[in-house]
């Protein structure tokens, strides 16, 4: 889907799906890390968007050396994506909670 000659690796996928707001949603969540680059990247793509197929809702990108492990995972409960290196651990708020609630 994306076109570069970059190598990736650790690469994670998920799909998230559910209501909000009376609307049916359903997100692509790609975790990776790329080399020469040093970063792993959080992608959140919308799939529920037949019309827009390129639409990106998220993108981040954060430090990470490719000789390094990572991985990451999502969290059902409150979407959070949590990723994994040797230094610690990074959470990335992707969901909602309505009305404020915790």
């Amino acid at each position: 889907m994306w076109k570069h000659n970059l190598d990736i690796d650790n690469a994670s996928m998920f799909i998230s799906k559910g209501n909000n707001e009376n609307k049916r949603y359903r997100e692509l969540i790609i975790g990776y890390k790329t080399i020469f680059i040093n970063t792993y990247t959080v992608v959140c793509k919308d799939l529920s968007d037949i019309e827009n197929e390129a639409a990106v809702l998220y993108k981040h990108e954060a430090f990470q050396l490719w000789e390094s492990n990572a991985s990451g995972l999502l969290t059902s409960f409150n979407k959070d994506y949590i990723s994994f290196t040797k230094d610690g651990m990074n959470v990335l708020a992707l969901g909602e909670l309505p009305n404020g609630k915790r």
